[in-house]
């Protein structure tokens, strides 16, 4: 995300770090300086947002994993194919019924 809105907060700390944009390739860089698990959010301020954790040895030394989006559950899945197929059979009878007229 190109320009996007940077917030970076530190272990244990609700208020952030480090906060910028980032640049026209979508890079921001930072340094940690304790370590745990440090929280970065991502957002272009128009519905992308992108939310990750990093984890930081004593070494300083960070890993991270990016949060995968949940999917739906099974009953909200049968629930949109069912409302799908009826959807699908009220088009087909208003087309049939204006047909006939």
């Amino acid at each position: 995300m190109s320009y996007a809105k940077v917030e970076i907060f530190s272990p244990a700390s609700k208020i952030p770090f480090q906060s910028g944009r980032t640049d026209k390739n979508g890079r921001f860089c930072f340094f940690p300086d304790t370590p745990g698990k440090w929280k970065i959010v991502v957002d272009d301020e128009i519905g992308h947002r992108l939310e990750l954790q990093i984890s930081v040895n004593k070494k300083l030394k960070v890993s991270w994993q990016v949060r995968k989006h949940e999917e739906f559950s099974i009953p909200v899945k049968i629930l949109v194919g069912i409302s799908f197929i009826f959807g699908i059979f009220g088009i087909l009878s208003l087309w049939k019924t204006k047909a006939q007229s």
